[in-house]
């Protein structure tokens, strides 16, 4: 996939204008971006601009506090469907998280998942507003409600999204308790069952770093025969990665796998 597919060309500010809208659209047709993300009342526009093209219109919903009432939510977003959003990006009610309410947060997630049917819903998190053990109850309640993806933060609290926010054991992975769903890299494990096809590359940018990551992109690739791309450490020298491969290498190079493709 080429590397703009990868962006969402966004923009929500409340004083976004008109033309604002179109010259975003517009310079997402010409990059070939994934997609736009506007506010609500933007979608129409942000359609009609975009269609004919590969280019996805996005809508935010709850934002940016995600305090509203789920009813609420709801209707924001069979709204936005109705007005050509391709996608949604809901935000949470995070006082229900951290009170503890995980039935509230998950049943409100699977609600607006049945109202997007078979388009895109993405849950952020607000993770700046969050411990690390209400980042993590945030995303297996976007896992059980059935969401497509987890997402950090909306940028308009006292936080963006950090590279902490990620953790090592999150992208090795494993299975809920209670749904018996994979996530991280065993989840690639059901991309058969679900898609009909495995991945055919795995790559962890930066966190291949960690000693305890390669072995386990290792064992995912025997599994699904992929190839799992391994990146030196920032700052590595040219000696450092020859004297780091091999099973006896002193880096994070230090497998013979042949599924393993060193990156320098």
């Amino acid at each position: 996939m080429k590397r703009s597919k990868y962006i969402d060309h966004t923009l929500l500010k409340a004083d976004a204008t008109k033309q604002q809208i179109i010259k975003l659209c517009e310079e997402a047709k010409e990059y070939d971006f994934a997609s736009v993300c506007v506010n609500p009342s933007w979608c129409s526009l942000a359609s009609e601009i975009l269609a004919g093209t590969d280019v996805k219109t996005c809508v935010v919903v709850g934002f940016p506090l995600g305090s509203m009432t789920t009813d609420a939510k709801v209707a924001e977003t069979k709204d936005a469907i109705e007005k050509g959003a391709d996608e949604v990006d809901m935000v949470i009610q995070v006082g229900k998280l951290k009170d503890g309410d995980d039935a509230y947060v998950t049943e409100e997630i699977r609600q607006l998942k049945q109202a997007c049917g078979d388009r895109i819903l993405k849950v952020i998190i607000e993770a700046c507003l969050l411990s690390d053990e209400e980042k993590k109850r945030a995303c297996l309640d976007a896992l059980n409600a059935g969401a497509d993806f987890v997402k950090t933060s909306t940028g308009f609290s006292t936080g963006g999204a950090t590279v902490e926010d990620v953790r090592l054991s999150d992208i090795i992975g494993g299975v809920e308790a209670i749904t018996g769903k994979r996530y991280g890299l065993k989840a690639f494990e059901d991309c058969y069952s679900l898609f009909g096809y495995y991945p055919k590359t795995i790559i962890a940018p930066v966190y291949c770093e960690e000693a305890a990551l390669v072995p386990e992109i290792n064992i995912i690739c025997n599994k699904i025969r992929a190839i799992g791309i391994v990146d030196a450490p920032v700052g590595a020298t040219v000696q450092d990665v020859i004297t780091g491969r091999g099973s006896q290498g002193t880096i994070n190079f230090n497998t013979s796998s042949e599924r393993i493709v060193l990156c320098y």
